[in-house]
């Protein structure tokens, strides 16, 4: 497939494949940011001594 080629979104309407990866894209950078934060807060635990 052609980036420029569309298909109907039922919501939007006509969405190219452009759209679609973009829409991936950012999704995946907004949660790659929230799964550092919990790498970050494992880590840390791991570190507490146990009580």
């Amino acid at each position: 497939m052609a980036l420029d080629d569309t298909a109907e979104h039922h919501l939007i309407g006509a969405v190219n494949l452009r759209f679609a990866y973009l829409g991936l894209i950012s999704d995946v950078a907004r949660h790659a940011g929230h799964a550092d934060i919990l790498v970050e807060q494992i880590r840390a635990s791991d570190r507490r001594p146990d009580e």
